[in-house]
């Protein structure tokens, strides 16, 4: 067991050191830096191979999209007060039937995407351009992924 310790501690260093370097790249070109950490984390809930990357760029991406869809479709109704919950509640039920297709079927990628996409978008304190959110759901799993074969190749190595 000591060994899966020094595996989880050294792959806490390595994302530690990637995270922080975007950070500071995000500090200096005002890109978003909490959104790549919650895509970040999708892509930790996966399988942390290449295919839990790709499921975790496919439904996030599936997220943003059926919430911008959604977003659009009920804003026209004009539901007053209640329409942000509408379209929360309808893009998460579309978020989880597209778990029937298994390309589409890692639903916390699904939600993280939908969650990044309201908080860049939706919310921005000040007003964030819309390829926020499509950086954030490339660059928070590529990190976790090269954070995981860094500490990989790494603990090989040792």
């Amino acid at each position: 067991m000591p060994l899966m310790s020094a595996r989880v501690l050294l792959l806490g260093l390595v994302l530690g050191i990637l995270l922080g370097i975007w950070t500071y790249v995000a500090f200096v070109h005002r890109f978003p830096i909490w959104q790549v950490l919650v895509a970040t984390a999708c892509f930790f809930a996966s399988h942390r191979n290449l295919e839990g990357l790709w499921r975790t760029f496919l439904t996030a991406l599936s997220g943003i999209f059926w919430l911008f869809l959604t977003t659009r479709v009920l804003m026209s109704l004009g539901l007053g007060q209640y329409i942000f919950a509408v379209i929360v509640g309808v893009a998460v039920f579309i978020l989880c039937a597209q778990a029937a297709l298994g390309l589409l079927s890692f639903i916390p990628g699904a939600l993280g995407g939908a969650a990044i996409y309201l908080g860049t978008i939706l919310f921005a304190q000040v007003p964030a351009p819309w390829w926020h959110t499509l950086l954030a759901v490339i660059v928070g799993p590529i990190l976790g992924y090269v954070a995981e074969l860094l500490s990989s190749g790494i603990a090989k190595a040792s």
